[in-house]
């Protein structure tokens, strides 16, 4: 795809405020709600997510723009998911055990206690999955009395019980009763792959904010943006609203940064592994084309899940996408996420 580059004024940037940006795509209701759910595997759920998306924009379409000051990315209206689009968009599914944002993380933290106990520190996770990061916390010797849990998820929470965590919740944030509990609490608050599907970001900072200790530190990841335009101006998946809202640029969180009352201490971009980037980008492009009525991956979607014949229609042309598709490979230039850490001033 081409994006439009069509200028928009009297706009809201999330990060820095700015007015000004460039519309890249627009996107209907019905398109959205295709990208979570085709047509024809389930009509009926289908009709009800794009009902659902209009009702949560107030209209029928939602542009996604890039702010001309700071280069983040957002969705306009700046509205994200809520529980009743990911039970309707999503099946629940396995989380990831090990990834790059994982490793970089645990080692910044080793970095900044050096000799100090982390049994001691305080730590929340918010999106915690089934406590594949935290289990890495425990095992460097982070005191599971003194780590807690957000998860929506109640596959999630069931796990997480398993830790023996001091608390595990599963309140929206921001929230007072959650405040009121936690304030000045903590050391590290975690979040992977969560900024990007929350809105009002100043409300959900300055809550962050508040359960932090002083000199305390938020450790986020988020998708890298330019990953995300290579994959939507490559035939691939686009980064869909009102799943991810935000695209997150180094200028765009250093401004929401300071304006939060956050210090910058660390922005870093996952290294690349280019084969691995490269499959993932291939199966982006077969899920985007998925998404066309009259192409080969829409008529493989159409047959039935449960058809052994299925699966093996879907292996063997991943592979030969992975062949069609070679001269992209030495174009791919960018790692999948990117960490930042801000520390309370």
């Amino acid at each position: 795809m081409k994006y439009d580059d069509v200028v928009i004024k009297n706009v809201c940037c999330p990060f820095c405020h700015a007015s000004e940006g460039r519309v890249l795509y627009t996107v209907t209701a019905s398109e959205s709600a295709t990208h979570f759910v085709l047509p024809w595997q389930n009509p009926e759920k289908h009709k009800q997510l794009e009902q659902h998306l209009i009702n949560l924009w107030q209209q029928n379409t939602c542009q996604v723009v890039c702010c001309s000051s700071c280069q983040g990315a957002f969705s306009s209206p700046f509205v994200a998911g809520d529980k009743e689009f990911y039970d309707l968009a999503y099946q629940r599914s396995g989380y990831p055990h090990e990834k790059w944002e994982f490793k970089r993380a645990l080692d910044w933290v080793k970095e900044q206690i050096n000799d100090i106990i982390i049994t001691e520190k305080k730590i929340l996770e918010i999106g915690a999955g089934e406590g594949a990061f935290l289990k890495q916390i425990i095992a460097i010797g982070g005191n599971p009395k003194n780590i807690s849990a957000i998860e929506y998820s109640d596959w999630g929470r069931k796990k997480l019980q398993d830790l023996q965590l001091n608390d595990v919740s599963y309140e929206t944030v921001p929230s007072t009763a959650l405040l009121n509990k936690w304030r000045d609490k903590f050391d590290f608050i975690f979040l992977f792959q969560v900024l990007e599907h929350l809105d009002s970001l100043d409300t959900k900072l300055e809550f962050l904010r508040s359960c932090l200790r002083p000199q305390g530190q938020i450790i986020f990841a988020v998708p890298n943006p330019d990953a995300i335009y290579f994959n939507e101006l490559n035939g691939a998946l686009l980064d869909m609203p009102p799943n991810h809202v935000s695209r997150f640029s180094e200028t765009s969180i250093q401004k929401m940064a300071n304006r939060n009352l956050f210090e910058v201490k660390l922005f870093e971009v996952e290294p690349l592994d280019k084969w691995r980037r490269y499959q993932e980008f291939c199966y982006y492009r077969y899920m985007r084309n998925t998404q066309h009525p009259y192409t080969t991956e829409s008529f493989i979607s159409r047959l039935p899940s449960r058809w052994k014949i299925r699966r093996m229609f879907e292996k063997l042309y991943s592979r030969i996408t992975w062949l069609i598709n070679t001269t992209y490979l030495g174009k791919i230039q960018q790692g999948s996420s990117q960490l930042a850490v801000l520390q309370k001033v």
